[in-house]
């Protein structure tokens, strides 16, 4: 949806300038709820690489970038991470007791049976298990650190 848009905004003949930062910190909440269940769950051997900005460092870039016409920006933040490296990090901050690699092939069936079940469901899982085991890395930018992030946000320790 966001890549259809993308490209009707480029072939409309207005100027623009799209900015796809890989993902956000506060994106993985999700990942610090599962973890004080006390269970995170990563699909895969998560050594799929990411590199996720913090909301402040994408807001400066894209105040650097507003005036760029044309121009399609990809961003990232300042280190990058194996999912297996962010659900370790997650679950030391939050006390988790199990950490554990689902095999695709148990992820996959899962989810195709959920399709039959709940179709929006179905689709948010596809996309996450789509983006965590697929590299999601851009050009870094910030100083922001996703251990220091996680020390911070009092909502999220």
């Amino acid at each position: 949806m966001q890549e259809e848009f993308s490209q009707a905004l480029i072939h409309s003949g207005l100027s623009y300038t799209i900015i796809k930062p890989v993902g956000l910190f506060s994106g993985l909440h999700d990942l610090v709820t599962m973890a004080k269940w006390g269970l995170l769950l990563t699909p895969g051997d998560a050594s799929s690489k990411t590199n996720p900005i913090h909301q402040r460092d994408l807001a400066h870039f894209c105040c650097q970038h507003l005036e760029d016409a044309n121009a399609v920006l990809e961003v990232g933040g300042s280190e990058i991470h194996s999912r297996q490296e962010v659900a370790n990090l997650v679950c030391r901050m939050t006390q988790c007791r199990f950490n554990f690699n689902v095999p695709l092939f148990l992820v996959k069936s899962g989810i195709k049976l959920m399709r039959l079940l709940d179709r929006n469901l179905y689709d948010k899982l596809s996309f996450f298990t789509y983006i965590t085991t697929h590299d999601m890395v851009a050009p870094a930018y910030g100083q922001r650190k996703y251990e220091t992030y996680l020390r911070e946000e009092e909502d999220l320790a």
